[in-house]
């Protein structure tokens, strides 16, 4: 468990898709592309 905790953070040995949404969040706080500002973005058009 530990070796492969420390592929997926460490070495980013993940699938892509998962590699996305990880590094979503972390710049994101959510897993999708739009920061926290523009998510509401959609309700006005």
């Amino acid at each position: 468990m530990d070796m492969r905790q420390y592929l997926v953070m460490e070495q980013s040995a993940a699938p892509n898709e998962l590699n996305i949404a990880m590094t979503n969040i972390e710049n994101n706080g959510a897993p999708w592309p739009y920061n926290q500002m523009d998510r509401l973005n959609w309700k006005s058009e």
